[in-house]
């Protein structure tokens, strides 16, 4: 079982089971879905859309990602607009 949320950061937006529950200083970031962008901590800008979309992102900055699993092994980058499912999972 996991433990109570705490997000911190400022602007952002997370709407599902764990969307951005990782977050401690990151600002201006969109997650929709559950587990969308759960492991960002300190990005920046970063938009996701879908079921686990960006789950692995945890500093990057001004991406978009939309679908399921979609940028599912991006990490750290800036600038990405990944759409679709399962899109740059591989």
């Amino acid at each position: 079982m996991r433990s109570p949320l705490t997000i911190s950061g400022s602007a952002n937006n997370a709407f599902g089971n764990y969307a951005l529950s990782a977050t401690t200083a990151g600002y201006a970031n969109n997650a929709f879905g559950s587990l969308a962008l759960e492991a960002v901590t300190t990005g920046y800008g970063n938009s996701a859309f879908g079921d686990q979309a960006a789950i692995n992102l945890t500093s990057g900055a001004n991406n978009f990602m939309g679908g399921h699993l979609s940028g599912f092994h991006l990490t750290t980058g800036s600038g990405n607009i990944v759409i679709g499912n399962l899109s740059g999972y591989n």
